[in-house]
């Protein structure tokens, strides 16, 4: 059993930590690049929810539950959505578009009609964490298939093995807490969350660090001349 302390500081630091990607695009004024505003937001978004859900007054509440239920069910959706706004790739974009809102019209209509029984719930949420995998792993793919990658590029990798690791890490907590519970242990698995969400904001944070704005093509290329004047005048 790990110390009451450390589980509260691991806890307290994986919430605050989804806010760590934002905090990096405004310190190094990276607002205007779409790709990581988006997946900074969403981070913000998960961190919003997190410190909701820590808060002691909410425990053991219905309220609590509602809130993890419908962050559970909506998450799917969601994180389709900003890898369907980031891409450029237009095979995935397109696959995106096929699927995106019929996955939320089944979302919606499975959850009122069950009235989100725990079957019906597990079943949306592992389908959606398997799809949420295919994409981004899709998307890996494509990035690693390139000749030659800029450093705009590198530093968006980083964010997509973010997303990697924190949902295929995200499937053990599925499994234990939704199609074994009896077997689950709360502490266990919310500790798994805390430390892969560590891990997985760690990676994106260095691709944010690491990014370099693309330099347009002419520019590149005037520098290059002005570099070979110099040498041949050297």
């Amino acid at each position: 059993m790990m110390p009451v302390a450390i589980y509260q500081f691991l806890s307290l630091f994986a919430a605050v930590s989804f806010f760590i990607p934002i905090l990096l695009i405004w310190a190094r004024r990276l607002g205007r690049n779409k790709i990581l505003t988006w997946f900074g937001m969403y981070w913000c978004w998960s961190g919003l929810i997190n410190i909701i859900c820590s808060i002691e007054i909410l425990n053991h509440s219905t309220a609590l539950n509602i809130i993890e239920r419908v962050y559970n069910l909506a998450d799917i959706p969601l994180m389709l959505f900003v890898l369907y706004t980031t891409t450029g790739e237009e095979s995935i974009r397109k696959s995106l578009r096929r699927i995106l809102i019929p996955l939320l019209c089944i979302e919606i209509a499975a959850s009122v009609v069950s009235w989100f029984l725990s079957g019906v719930e597990t079943a949306i949420v592992f389908g959606g964490v398997l799809l949420v995998l295919y994409y981004v792993v899709w998307t890996i793919i494509i990035y690693s298939r390139r000749n030659s990658l800029t450093e705009s590029h590198t530093s968006y990798q980083y964010i997509y093995y973010a997303l990697l690791f924190e949902y295929a890490t995200s499937i053990i907590t599925v499994v234990y807490s939704y199609m074994v519970p009896e077997k689950a242990n709360a502490d266990d698995s919310f500790m798994v969350f805390h430390i892969s969400t560590i891990i997985a904001i760690a990676t994106a944070a260095a691709g944010i660090l690491t990014y370099q704005e693309q330099k347009p093509r002419q520019k590149m290329r005037k520098q290059k001349f002005q570099r070979e004047v110099e040498i041949k005048y050297l």
